[in-house]
């Protein structure tokens, strides 16, 4: 039987942002390491649906894991950066085949994101390792 080959790998570090195309991944038994770790909710863990995750999908998400340092860059040419690290109150997120614990993270990203998306109360979350945001719908 032949090997399997990759022709792309596809990551993020922010679900429903722009994809990364690297030539290489760092593959663990949980998924790509920095691939989802973040994602977008509102403070009750209510996530955005459909057609209503459209306005994020060009945003362009860059995380420095070493720095703890996550940047995202807008459509329009503006663009947030902050800490990445988890700053709020545990809340239990459900994605379609489960549910992930996450806290959110610096604010700029919720008024960034008010900004360009309408939606003042959309936040980033960090999802608690070992889970991460993919594998969902």
């Amino acid at each position: 039987m032949p090997l399997a080959t990759v022709a792309r790998f596809n990551v993020t570090p922010v679900k429903s942002t722009a994809l990364h195309h690297p030539d290489a991944i760092d593959l663990q038994h949980e998924g790509a390491v920095g691939d989802r770790r973040f994602l977008f909710a509102r403070p009750d863990g209510a996530r955005l649906r459909g057609i209503s995750k459209a306005p994020l999908m060009p945003i362009l998400s860059t995380w420095s894991m070493a720095d703890e340092r996550l940047t995202m860059r807008f459509p329009d040419g503006s663009s947030a950066e902050g800490s990445a690290l988890p700053v709020g109150a545990r809340v239990d997120i459900k994605l379609f085949d489960r549910t992930v614990p996450a806290r959110a993270i610096d604010p700029v990203f919720t008024e960034a994101l008010g900004r360009v998306v309408d939606d003042e109360t959309l936040s980033v979350f960090r999802v608690e390792e070992p889970e991460f945001a993919g594998a969902d719908g």
